[in-house]
């Protein structure tokens, strides 16, 4: 009998490839998610949801880091008003950061795509109480 998982697939966008790996371990193992798709700049995420067809009623949830090159995650936020093949009401962000910036969480926690800020790094306990 296949496991049970809260989610089909989650997304990481991050450009530290160890908390990619350690938060993939981790989102397998506690059974978070089926499938997880890493991407390591915001701009190959962005590339990726533009293309793809997500199914109706099918949240997606993505970790995101705030400080990336090129396109931080800032910028990730703001792009998503420009991709139309999906509905914003299926996304479920959460920002995924070591900054301790008040001004950052701040900044989240007004976002409309967002839906909090977490430290890093992530636990089992915190994928439970999401």
């Amino acid at each position: 009998m296949e496991p049970l998982y809260k989610y089909e697939r989650v997304i990481l966008i991050d450009d530290n490839y160890i908390d990619n790996i350690i938060h993939q371990k981790l989102i397998l193992s506690t059974q978070f998610a089926k499938e997880v798709t890493i991407f390591e700049s915001a701009g190959l995420a962005l590339n990726f949801l533009k293309q793809v067809e997500f199914k109706v009623n099918q949240p997606l949830v993505i970790f995101l880091d705030l400080r990336m090159p090129e396109i931080d995650g800032y910028g990730f936020l703001n792009e998503l008003r420009n991709l139309q093949n999906f509905s914003t009401s299926q996304l479920k962000i959460y920002v995924l950061s070591s900054s301790l910036d008040p001004l950052d969480r701040k900044k989240i926690e007004e976002n409309p795509f967002a839906k909090t800020f977490i430290s890093k790094p992530l636990t089992a306990q915190i994928l439970k109480q999401l």
